[in-house]
């Protein structure tokens, strides 16, 4: 589950407000929207696409939801559906009662969680994630060779206040190394290159974003009226879909 936001839409939109974009670290005009995506290594399709609005701007018609609450909705419309046993989001959506939710449901999860929450390490006095990425060095991360590419992974069993013993995840891409990646999991018993490739799983919900918005239209769409923009990401996620089964139909074809 991830939210992302398209900004190129005008004033007279809509629903449409400023909110803030994790990637321009800045307030911005458009839509957020939170999107969920399922994979399991055969089979990959988007799951659920829903527009966040700001409480100002809710109605009887669009309740006000905040992001977490929109996910855990589209969480609990997969679960009906889909063998789900692992979730995956980024910082964005990280909060403890969000860890709660997902192990009231049994689930296991991989977070993406602040630098600035705290954790104790072998017992110690906690500090936060931040304090612990400064004393690392090049000697703490391993490397893993995952499609040509190289990931190096550091872990380290934590404890965190009201949530418990988890495992912390930090690591990066060869060639990357400012653009550190921090989560959290509870996959304490899961083998660390096991851990690396389901990172890396995270990265389909992104590959989506970039294609709806890139080649099927959803960045550029035009559209005054909110329930007609509805529409059209509907489209996108059942185009979407259909491509990806068109391309596994000509895969498997004998």
């Amino acid at each position: 589950c991830d939210p992302t936001h398209l900004h190129k839409f005008g004033r007279e939109m809509e629903y449409a407000n400023y909110h803030y974009s994790g990637m321009t670290k800045k307030e911005e005009w458009g839509y957020m929207l939170v999107n969920s995506f399922f994979t399991d290594g055969e089979n990959e399709f988007p799951i659920c696409a829903d527009f966040y609005i700001r409480q100002e701007d809710a109605d009887a018609e669009h309740p006000f939801k905040t992001v977490r609450e929109i996910c855990l909705a589209q969480l609990d419309y997969a679960l009906k559906k889909l063998p789900l046993w692992l979730f995956v989001a980024d910082a964005g959506l990280y909060a403890d009662f969000i860890i709660r939710e997902l192990r009231q449901r049994g689930l296991k999860y991989i977070l993406g969680t602040r630098t600035t929450n705290k954790v104790s390490i072998n017992g110690k006095k906690r500090i936060t994630i931040a304090e612990y990425l400064n004393e690392l060095t090049d000697k703490d991360f391993k490397p893993y060779f995952i499609d040509g590419e190289t990931f190096f992974l550091h872990t380290v069993e934590v404890s965190e206040r009201n949530i418990g013993k988890e495992k912390l995840l930090i690591s990066y891409k060869a060639g990357d190394e400012k653009d550190i990646k921090v989560n959290i999991t509870n996959l304490l018993q899961q083998g660390d290159e096991s851990l690396m490739n389901l990172l890396l799983k995270r990265w389909k919900i992104e590959t989506w974003h970039r294609d709806a918005k890139q080649h099927l239209g959803l960045e550029d769409c035009q559209m005054r009226k909110f329930g007609a923009l509805q529409k059209v990401v509907c489209a996108i996620l059942v185009a979407y879909t259909q491509l990806i089964l068109m391309k596994k139909a000509v895969l498997l074809k004998p």
